[in-house]
């Protein structure tokens, strides 16, 4: 079964405490896949390196640095343009691609004014990211805590799932594919929205809730 999120949240590469629903994003299919540890550069020894999540991706979507380090951050640019950031826990932080960015690595400046480089760069692509759309998921029904598969288009950016009035956790699969868990709890039936920084989907039939098994 595939990594599942709570709040704290993870993924493939863990993201504990990502924000309720976003579950780091595994985005392979896409070509969306997780930005390793370059080399380290012997010319630099100061830097520190990271990995971050999605590799790459337009302005305004949301990327994860992760990084060992416990200080908590100052500053994060793309390039030379700072971005707005959020510390997430100590070692990971959630930002977004500033409009204007382009293609190169993602550094961040700790408060004790050590340097950390993602050493990979981070390709910024050209295009404005569109609008998610959904078209179909399964199963249409089911009790609190069923797994379900929805497929559409443009889900690759989306931050936050919901199922009615409650926030579901998620695991991007691809940019057409989502694993979505109905929140355990979940009393009443509602249609699903995914929820991304280019727009909101929502299906036209509503996921219909079961009792549990048993009961």
């Amino acid at each position: 079964m595939p990594a599942r999120s709570t709040r704290p949240s993870d993924s493939r590469l863990r993201f504990p405490e990502l924000g309720r629903g976003w579950v780091g994003v595994l985005m392979v299919a896409a070509g969306l896949g997780a930005a390793g540890l370059a080399p380290d550069d012997p010319s630099a020894p100061g830097l520190a390196q990271f990995s971050f999540l999605p590799p790459k991706g337009p302005a305004g979507i949301r990327v994860v640095l992760e990084w060992d380090a416990q200080e908590v951050p100052r500053a994060v640019r793309f390039g030379v343009l700072p971005a707005s950031f959020r510390v997430v826990r100590p070692g990971v932080v959630e930002t977004h691609v500033p409009e204007g960015a382009g293609t190169g690595p993602i550094t961040l400046v700790g408060e004790s004014g050590r340097i950390y480089t993602s050493g990979a760069p981070f390709q910024v692509l050209p295009e404005r990211g569109k609008p998610p759309a959904i078209s179909a998921f399964w199963p249409r029904s089911g009790p609190g805590g069923t797994e379900l598969s929805l497929s559409g288009a443009s889900l690759g950016a989306v931050e936050e799932v919901r199922v009615g009035d409650r926030v579901a956790e998620f695991t991007t699969l691809t940019d057409t594919d989502l694993t979505v868990y109905i929140p355990p709890d979940l009393a009443v039936s509602g249609p699903i929205a995914v929820i991304s920084p280019f727009g909101t989907a929502v299906s036209g039939q509503a996921f219909q809730v079961t009792a549990q098994a048993g009961l």
